[in-house]
Order: C-alpha cells, then structure tokens, then sequence
C-alpha cells in the first residue's frame, strides 16, 4: 500500500471555529484535531518543519482496542571499532546502517488512542522508517487487543501489508525527508487477514506553515538539545 501525502492544499476547512483544518480519511471519518492547524499556522506544529532536524512518527489506533505500534527506524550510524573509535578508511569515516526501534502503547479510547514518537536526524541520517522491529515483512508491526504497559499480550498483526518509507528509495522519489510526519494507523477491517487494517500517511515539513500563534515547539526543542551539548563541551 503507498504512503499518502496530504498537503496543505488537500487540507478542507472546517466549519468548527471557522479556524479548523480537517484531514478526511477514506472511512468516512476525520482525524484528531491534533493532526490539523489554522489556515495561518496553529499553536503547536503540524510537523517538525524545515528549520528542526527531527522526524515525528505518530501513530493513530482506530481498531477500538488496545493496540501497541512496532516503530522502527534505520539511520547511518559511524562503525566503531573494539576500542570504541570511529573506523577510518582511506581518511573517511565508515558508517553503517542500525536499526532503533520503540514501542508504542495506545489505548482504545480517545485521547489516549493517539501518541508520537520523535527521531532526530541531525547527527545521523535517517534512511528507513517503518512498522516492525528489524523493518522486515514478516515482522509484527502492531500487537492488537492486549492489555497496557507491563500486561501487553494481544494479536499480532503482520507488517507485510505497509513497507516501510525511504528516504532515499532505490528507484523514484524519495517517501519521506527530515523534518516530515510519518503518520501510521490502524484501523478495524473485517475485510482483510486479522482484522485490523494498516495505513500510513505524510505531512511534508517543507509545506509547515512559518508563521504560529504560539511558539514553535520542535525548533525550541532543537535549540535546547544543541544548547546542552554546547555546555557539556564546554
């Protein structure tokens, strides 16, 4: 299934406030006001933009149950040697591709149906982010119907039906960039294997809004992570 790109064109305006943007999704229903801004830019992003060096992954559980999201994410990471020290060769530092991965735990009802993830890119480059923990088919991108933290248990759903997004794809454009929300759902079908049926969206941060009503929450967040590494090297 390909990844959807909603722009700030595709966006309708809503008649709740005269200020609300919704995004219609193919069941008929909107998503969270979460996911929307005001036509001049809302008071926290849509997306980290292209000033933050972060990638936002958030995932939205329509099955109405518990469900717990297998995010990953493959960057490049420097190749350390025994000693703990970057290889060298040929006088250019050797990277190689890791995969980090986190779990997700939202409920079934609303709000709580709904939470984000932040991977910063500004270190490393981020090439692959997906459902399931290695970014394989045959892996389990979202166990459905457990119980909370600690009791998590329910059913394993495949994520053989939503690959994951690259940044830089061996063949056509790329899916995703840094500074973009990658947006992953899940929602009840009894029309496929399980049940449960596997979405994903994205929201470009180049088309992020420049101008809020609030302060821009990823860029402070930004300037404070760079503003602690300055002090600790001092």
């Amino acid at each position: 299934m390909g990844t959807r790109k909603f722009t700030q064109s595709m966006l309708i305006a809503s008649a709740i406030g005269g200020l609300l943007l919704a995004v219609a999704c193919d069941s008929g229903t909107l998503f969270n006001p979460a996911f929307v801004t005001t036509t001049s830019g809302g008071y926290v992003p849509l997306t980290p933009g292209p000033r933050a060096d972060f990638v936002l992954v958030r995932c939205v559980n329509d099955t109405g149950q518990n469900a717990r999201f297998v995010v990953a994410i493959e960057r490049e990471s420097v190749r350390l040697d025994d000693d703990g020290e970057p290889v060298i060769d040929d006088g250019v530092i050797v990277t190689e591709p890791t995969i980090e991965s986190v779990r997700i735990q939202t409920r079934a009802a609303s709000p709580a149906n709904e939470l984000s993830t932040l991977f910063p890119c500004s270190t490393s480059a981020i090439n692959r982010v997906g459902l399931g923990e290695n970014l394989l088919s045959s892996d389990t991108a979202v166990f459905v119907g457990g119980g909370d933290v600690g009791q998590p248990g329910g059913v394993g759903i495949s994520a053989e039906t939503l690959s994951p997004l690259s940044r830089v794809p061996d063949e056509g454009p790329s899916n995703f960039n840094c500074g973009d929300t990658v947006i992953f759902r899940a929602i009840a079908d009894t029309r496929v294997a399980g049940g449960v049926r596997l979405e994903s969206f994205l929201l470009p941060g180049a088309e992020q809004p420049s101008i809020f009503t609030g302060p821009n929450t990823f860029v402070n967040y930004q300037e404070f992570l760079e503003s602690q590494a300055q002090t600790s090297d001092e």
